[in-house]
């Protein structure tokens, strides 16, 4: 049997005379307590979603009922019990929503829909609860005493029809002999400084640290190289390898390294691995390094780790096997103490499947297996040969324990990722991320740290391939779970070429998309290594201004001083190609004489730009951004952009550079539509203007779909650090849209 509620200290139910109350401190910590992930005695999550009841892709305003006054019911539970997590998004034309507490006849909580958008909930505490890649998450938990009814008010909703509005909730009731004071925003404020500290965890990604790499060794072509090994019980917590990728010349056989080696960990005696997974992919680098983190794996400086606790009882062994023909040096370390096994706690495992794009008419399994365990997350990859995001628009599905009815039954395949609408840009957050995003092709992870799927007998999870499994679309995943036995691996790893990253001609357009998204990572190195993999895989006409960007990623990185910068942009300056000779003129001047700064455009409405009143130059190319050097007096400035009406999709950046950094960076613009007077003027009042759209995240990342290749140019970290903006205000499409911001110069 097993007991409830993961990261708390539980009283058996047997013998208590008094029931033990949970505290919303209890509950907050838990987002916290890695350790709990290998416990199996957590409450089972189970899911409540908006999805089309039809089997088709209408996944919205599907309701549990509607209340005498006619409001729609998402959720109608009984306590005590938290709802973990909730997520929204659609257009639901600003209907309240309201959470009623214990049959109380008013709601405790009550918000309109727009405020979702603008981060001003009385329960918005980024990142654990915020509006975030086009969608409004929290993870924030919920807890009712008694009951706990969720209703939005009736705005129309209709199936097919517009507005639409798609809901999610993880909930889960507290076992026998336990208790909880129901959610209020007076207990919210007397946890504050608690929720701000974890925050601050989340924010900072402020985990546990990580192992050092203590050990070192060399892995063989076709051969094993043993990290670890025990024959006792313990506990690993941290995972820390480092290949060496500089000694390997090919920057295409560096980057295969990251699927020719696979990681295999066995418990207890066992002959077979319970995790036997490609490096890359087990530590979030799958399809290409990611040199960001998650709570619990992810790539610190040049060195992979995971931090999942992984219990054993009588052995452990950890072992790389090279299925690649060249030798790799590895630096290492591993985390592990003696201390004894809570009976509770399962053994770690992770699976890695894949299944081509000719597999259309059936979904993808991310995992599949037999036993007692639970579900805790996936790395996900998709690629499409469709030319198509439509992909996205596949549902997970999860049966447990031979269940002819789903158990969880999801309304899209970003939505199960936290997210909307098929991204905005690559992110990464403790618990769920998106490391990869390119026409055509994501990488995504969501981990179940509070909402973990239990099982006593087997679990099934699969992925729609598109709807009606017609989507021509490659997926590659890893499964994390945890049984209460161990198993050999459930998927399959294959040999080296049948794993294979997919490739597609698309990849050749999309070279800035994928260097901006190694910026937005912080990955100046690997940019590098991803421009040197490009020019050997294409040999581009314009390989000298990629050479000149490689320059500029080193001098931003401090690798070079600023002399060695300006003493090699020299060499630029007598380049045959005359782009080259332009683009090297400009970064001489900017980062030699004073006063000088970049003003850089990149949009697809035809745009003037205008600094200080003046016009300075007129940008609108989706394939070019614009930078020119302009010369700047310390105090106030104001840069205004006049933009001529496009239709979707529309976006507009614009940015000052100094030698130090951007003084704009896309946020506080404000706009108005078809304005009067001297708006390019620095003493014009914009007082009554508004706020620029999508001012909170930007709009999706440039260039969007239909828009693919974009130009290769030198300016590192300039259009990856500056959200884009859209019109906020109603537009006909008559006349044009302004938009200003003002900055300082000091």
């Amino acid at each position: 049997m097993r007991l409830f509620l993961s990261g708390l200290i539980f009283l058996a139910v047997c013998g208590c005379s008094q029931p033990r109350k949970v505290s919303y401190a209890d509950l907050l910590s838990s987002l916290t307590n890695l350790n709990q992930m290998a416990s199996l005695a957590v409450p089972q999550t189970h899911l409540i979603s908006s999805y089309d009841r039809t089997g088709a892709n209408e996944d919205n305003n599907y309701f549990q009922g509607k209340t005498k006054d006619g409001q729609f019911i998402l959720a109608d539970l009984k306590g005590p019990g938290v709802v973990s997590r909730l997520w929204f998004t659609g257009d639901p034309h600003n209907a309240n929503i309201h959470f009623y507490f214990d049959d109380e006849p008013t709601p405790r909580m009550s918000f309109k829909w727009d405020v979702l958008g603008r981060g001003i909930l009385p329960i918005n505490a980024p990142p654990l609860a915020m509006a975030e890649q086009i969608c409004w998450r929290s993870f924030l938990p919920i807890p009712y005493s008694k009951r706990l009814r969720i209703t939005v008010e009736d705005a129309g909703y209709a199936y097919g029809k517009a507005p639409k509005f798609y809901y999610q909730l993880n909930w889960n009731s507290l076992p026998q002999g336990q208790t909880v004071e129901s959610f209020s925003l007076p207990v919210l404020d007397q946890n504050r400084a608690l929720i701000d500290t974890i925050c601050a965890d989340w924010e900072k990604m402020s985990f546990p640290a990580i192992p050092p790499l203590e050990r070192d060794g060399v892995l063989p072509p076709g051969g094993t190289l043993k990290l670890f090994s025990a024959e006792r019980q313990g506990t690993i917590s941290g995972i820390s390898i480092s290949p060496g990728f500089s000694n390997v010349p090919s920057p295409a056989a560096r980057s295969a390294l990251l699927r020719d080696i696979v990681l295999k960990i066995y418990w207890d005696g066992q002959t077979e691995p319970s995790v036997s997974v490609p490096l890359g992919d087990f530590f979030g680098s799958m399809w290409q390094r990611w040199a960001g983190q998650s709570m619990f794996f992810g790539m610190d400086q040049d060195a992979f780790f995971c931090r999942w606790p992984m219990p054993f009882r009588k052995g452990a062994r950890i072992e790389l096997e090279n299925q690649g023909t060249a030798p790799v040096s590895i630096r290492w370390g591993v985390s592990s103490n003696e201390a004894q096994v809570p009976l509770d706690s399962g053994y770690f495992h992770a699976a890695f499947n894949r299944s081509g794009a000719n597999a259309v008419g059936a979904p993808h399994t991310v995992l599949e297996t037999s036993g007692d365990g639970k579900y805790v997350g996936c790395m996900l990859g998709v690629w499409s040969v469709d030319n198509s995001f439509w992909v996205l628009e596949s549902d997970e599905t999860m049966y447990i324990d031979g269940g002819k009815k789903p158990y969880w039954q999801g309304t899209g395949l970003e939505d199960y990722f936290n997210s909307g609408w098929y991204y905005r840009k690559v992110f990464e957050r403790p618990l769920h991320g998106l490391p990869v995003k390119s026409p055509f092709r994501t990488v995504q992870y969501r981990l179940h740290l509070d909402d973990a799927v239990l099982f006593n007998k087997s679990f099934n999870m699969i992925f729609e391939r598109g709807p009606d499994q017609a989507s021509k679309a490659a997926y590659d995943s890893v499964a994390f779970y945890y049984l209460k036995n161990p198993q050999p691996a459930a998927g399959q790893v294959g040999n080296a070429t049948w794993r294979a990253r997919p490739r597609s001609r698309l990849e050749q357009l999309t070279l800035m998309t994928d260097i901006w998204n190694l910026e937005r990572f912080n990955d100046l190195p690997g940019e590098i290594d991803f421009i040197d993999r490009y020019i050997e895989q294409y040999n581009p006409p314009f390989t000298p201004v990629l050479k000149l960007r490689q320059l500029m990623c080193r001098y931003k990185d401090s690798n070079i001083s600023r002399a060695e910068l300006l003493q090699n942009l020299d060499g630029f300056l007598t380049s045959a190609d005359a782009k080259v000779r332009s683009f090297a003129e400009t970064l001489k001047k900017f980062y030699s004489e004073p006063s000088v700064f970049l003003l850089g455009a990149y949009c697809n409405m035809t745009a003037e730009v205008y600094l200080d009143g003046q016009r300075m130059l007129t940008a609108g190319n989706p394939e070019q951004p614009v930078v020119v050097p302009v010369k700047l007096e310390k105090g106030m400035h104001v840069i205004a952009v006049r933009a001529l009406w496009q239709q979707y999709p529309y976006w507009m950046q614009a940015w000052i550079e100094s030698p130090a950094g951007l003084l704009t960076d896309g946020r506080d613009w404000k706009h108005a539509v078809n304005p009067s007077g001297e708006w390019a003027a620095l003493n014009y009042d914009d007082s009554k203007w508004n706020p620029a759209g999508c001012v909170l995240e930007g709009v999706k990342s440039p260039p969007e779909v239909p828009y693919v290749w974009a130009a290769p140019d030198p300016y590192v970290n300039a259009s990856s650090k500056v959200l884009p903006v859209c019109p906020g205000d109603p537009w006909d499409g008559r006349g044009f849209v302004v938009y200003r911001k003002f900055f300082e110069v000091k």
